[in-house]
This record gives structure tokens, sequence and C-alpha cells, in this order.
């Protein structure tokens, strides 16, 4: 009797220390997960806090891109204006040009 009782408390032992040993292993997971997700969030709210001051800051990239519209509108406007008279101009002057200067 007593042999066939062995193995039978030899089999749950180790059923018990596979389970003790499951459930630590378990643990020592579960924390190492929560403290890299930790790290995680605090490094992505450092680089949003870094972006967002780019993005809006005093010289920032909306600021710097407003700043770029305006002056392409400007140049654009001027070159415009420039076309126009030299289209003008040329269509007077053509058949008098001589030397750099426009005669009439």
């Amino acid at each position: 009797m007593k042999s066939k009782k062995l193995p039978k408390l030899e089999k749950i032992q180790r059923l018990k220390e596979t389970t003790k040993y499951k459930k630590q292993k378990i643990k020592t997971n579960k924390g190492i997960t929560i403290l890299a997700l930790t790290i995680t969030i605090i490094i992505l709210l450092i680089l949003a806090g870094i972006t967002i001051t780019l993005l809006t800051g005093e010289n920032g990239l909306i600021k710097n891109a407003g700043q770029a519209k305006q002056e392409t509108e400007i140049s654009n406007e001027k070159e415009i204006l420039e076309r126009a008279t030299t289209r003008s101009n040329g269509t007077r002057f053509k058949r008098n040009y001589k030397r750099g200067e426009f005669t009439k």
C-alpha cells in the first residue's frame, strides 16, 4: 500500500511545485510589463511635449509656415505685376530697344 501512495504524493508535490513556480513567474512578468509600460508612457509624454513645443512655440513650425505663406503670396503678386508691366512695356517699346535702353 505504501508503494501505491508514494507516487501519488510525489505527483501532487510536483504539481504544487510547478504551479508555485508558474505563479511566481507570472507575478514577476506582470511587474516587468507594468514597469515597461510606465517607462514607455513617460517617454511618449516627453516626446509629445517636445513636438507640441516645436509646433506652437515662438519660432514654431506653424508660425513659420504662416509667415512663409504670406511671403510667397506677396512675391507672387509682385511677379504678376512685373509680368504685366514688362508685357505692356515690351509691346510698346519692342521695336525701339537699343543697348539696354528703351526709346520711344
